[in-house]
């Protein structure tokens, strides 16, 4: 944070001055009203000079009451009082522009098929917390939202609104928002509430006031464009929401529709509540004509309606997550030339943007199918999408499906009768406005692909061929297949490919990837018939390269020189009670199965594997967490052989786990290095790669 003005604000914006000794109970109710006062009449003769700001700094200081006084980050003000507490002064909030506001998007209400569930709870509080001459749609969101079935408090947004959140699974903040230190001198961001703080001196909120996440603002209400009436308000900060007792659902969203709300102070807090999966904010100060209509045009699509312009030419499934960002950063905002992520001020473009927090990956509830193909050998029909975790009922043309199986993103059914027709999946009893929800219709026709192979691991910049069969239905007349590289790869040279091919040809990119290739069957309208893929892993084929060198007991060694070895395999398992070992097995036996060459690492149990380092098992002690043994069969051109031995490789020495790597189906992957002795003049250096299932 930076000083702003002259001498008198800090010395011209140099640094950061520290705040003085606060001393509590050193300020009367009427000394309080003194400075509110004052400084409210002197900030309408001020408002709309251009160097506000520093004025009111200048004025704060006037006040025997106030120790401290500085502009803040988003240019508004804060002064200190004596005990601590502040009053901050808005500036950066502009008048109206009678005349010019676009109206909010006409919602129709929902219709009874095609929604998907914003986050897996059922409670959702929405507060507007701005004046009434602010654009809103606050209103017609939680319209929206009890459509779908949630169960929606709608409120002002005054402080008991806020303190009274509990096990929320959605949180909406249309509000005012503002940057600057508290009274620890911590970077926080603040929420101006609708509570009037008139009555600061005998307020309940004395626990608050003294950590520093409540205070008081002084805010320009405009009764036209040109006259403003300061009022007071209070305004809460993120540590308020901590320290209140806020509770949340697991998955939780929290959306500020707020200037600057996606500043690192807001972030850091928000993301760090308990169980809240998903924090959304705007990066600057943003113009809430233009925020507005992204709101609508957010849920409307999350929400799978499908109403708001761009109106899609045909029903689309509900936008998830993951798929929102780029929806929003490539879709004009209506009757503008910006697109739904971007808002435009006097401060520069500020940007809606997203964070992920503690609480686990956003799931729905509501089906929402995404593909329908058919298994021909076992005559079944796989739906895959999101199902939540309780089964519905699933449909085609009307009539219920038999369900063999059902995840949450994969039910599987015996085979339809009927090759074609409308299929659809009933909600898991989630009640709404007009009885049980459905998932979006999908358009079934019996139609299946097979990919061959589903898997592979490659080298990087390796070629690998992939063929494509239909295994149920006929390929209509000008249909292709449309082949994509969902990674770093390439198909026949580029990253999407149509061709009426059956074979193509995938290569590698350079460094270690885990790559999806996707094959759609495409009509010549572009409507998709089937699609299917295949996993492909980039630089994990297991392998491991030694050099033994030195002076080494050949009667427990094998001879010196570099081995290398790309088969194997890795394990982690329990050897036994209280202990948890990765087990990296190369060289292994054509007959017996006998382990040539076998890296040991100790971990704590459940111990989450991470870059690290381990030294060696110490000789004639059990083996404990971090530590690691190498052990080698005598003869490694046969470790079946019957007079091979494996013995521990030296005394001393370390292994580092370079980098741990996430892959498909819960796999990880390790690099390592390791460097051995044994004190009498032998080494034994190393590095390997090695996969296991978590």
């Amino acid at each position: 944070m930076l000083f702003v003005g002259g001498a008198s604000c800090g010395g011209g914006g140099a640094a950061e001055l520290p705040l003085p000794p606060f001393v509590p109970g050193s300020v009367t109710a009427l000394e309080y009203q003194e400075v509110f006062d004052g400084a409210g009449d002197y900030l309408k003769s001020v408002l709309y000079d251009a160097d506000a700001a520093q004025k009111m700094v200048l004025k704060m200081k006037t006040y025997s009451q106030v120790v401290f006084a500085e502009v803040t980050p988003t240019g508004d003000v804060i002064a200190f009082f004596k005990d601590g507490r502040h009053v901050s002064v808005l500036l950066n909030e502009k008048p109206p522009r009678p005349g010019t506001r676009p109206q909010p998007q006409s919602v129709a209400k929902a219709p009874s098929g095609g929604p998907k569930n914003l986050v897996t709870g059922k409670k959702a509080y929405m507060f507007n917390c701005m004046d009434p001459g602010w654009t809103d749609a606050t209103p017609q969101l939680a319209t929206m939202m009890r459509d779908k079935g949630y169960d929606v408090t709608e409120g002002a947004g005054t402080v008991e609104d806020f303190r009274n959140i509990r096990d929320a699974a959605f949180v909406f903040v249309h509000a005012h928002g503002r940057i600057s230190r508290d009274r620890n001198s911590k970077k926080t961001f603040w929420y101006l509430t609708s509570s009037d703080a008139s009555g600061m001196a005998n307020d309940p909120y004395t626990s608050y006031w003294q950590e520093g996440s409540i205070g008081v603002a002084l805010v320009p209400v405009y009764g036209a464009p040109t006259t403003a009436k300061p009022v007071l308000k209070y305004e809460v900060s993120t540590k308020f929401f901590s320290s209140s007792g806020v509770t949340f659902v697991p998955g939780a969203f929290w959306l500020s529709q707020s200037c600057s709300s996606f500043d690192d102070s807001a972030v850091n807090a928000f993301t760090a509540l308990p169980n809240l999966s998903i924090y959304g904010g705007w990066t600057l100060p943003c113009d809430a004509d233009e925020t507005t209509p992204t709101m609508l045009f957010m849920f409307d699509r999350l929400l799978g309606k499908n109403e708001a312009a761009p109106v899609p030419a045909e029903p689309q499934p509900p936008t998830t997550f993951g798929e929102l960002p780029s929806l929003l950063a490539t879709t004009i905002r209506p009757g503008g030339t910006l697109p739904h992520d971007s808002s435009i001020t006097p401060d520069g473009r500020s940007y809606l943007r997203f964070k992920t927090g503690t609480g686990p990956a956003i799931k729905t509830i509501i089906p929402s199918i995404e593909s329908a193909t058919v298994d021909v050998e076992k005559n079944q029909l796989k739906i895959t999408g999101n199902f939540g975790t309780e089964l519905g009922a699933v449909t085609l043309n009307g009539s219920n499906l038999n369900v063999i199986s059902h995840t949450e993103s994969l039910i599987i059914c015996d085979k339809p009768s009927q090759d074609e027709g409308t299929l659809f999946l009933r909600s898991m009893g989630a009640p709404g406005a007009s009885g049980l929800l459905f998932s979006n219709s999908y358009a079934y026709k019996a139609f299946g692909l097979e990919l061959t192979p589903k898997t592979a691991d490659v080298d990087p910049n390796q070629t690998r061929s992939f063929t494509v069969a239909v295994t149920q239905g006929t390929l209509p007349s000008g249909a292709k297949y449309e082949w994509t590289v969902l990674g770093d790869g390439k198909v026949n040279n580029q990253t999407t490919v149509t061709t009426t091919t059956t074979t193509v040809t995938y290569r590698a990119p350079n460094t270690d990837a885990s790559d999806t290739l996707r094959v759609r069957a495409v009509t010549s309208t572009g409507t998709v018939l089937a699609e299917t893929t295949a996993l492909i892993s980039v630089g994990n084929t297991p392998r491991i390269q030694f050099t033994l060198s030195g002076n080494w007991d050949p009667a427990k060694t094998p001879a010196n020189g570099t081995y290398t070895y790309t088969d194997g395999g890795g394990n982690r398992m329990f050897p036994e009670p209280g202990t948890e070992v990765l087990f990296f097995s190369h060289n292994i036996g054509a007959t017996d199965q006998t382990i040539g060459a076998l890296v040991t690492v100790v971990l704590t149990p459940g111990q989450v594997v991470v870059p690290a380092t381990y030294s060696k098992f110490v000789p004639g002690q059990a083996p404990a967490p971090g530590q690691f043994q190498f052990t080698l069969a005598t003869n490694q051109s046969n470790p079946d052989d019957s007079e091979s031995r494996q013995f521990a490789v030296g005394t001393t020495g370390s292994l580092t786990i370079t980098s741990v790597t996430s892959l498909s189906g819960n796999r990880k992957r390790a690099k390592y290095t390791f460097t051995i002795s044994n004190g009498i003049g032998g080494t034994c250096t190393g590095s390997g790669t090695q996969i296991w299932q978590e």
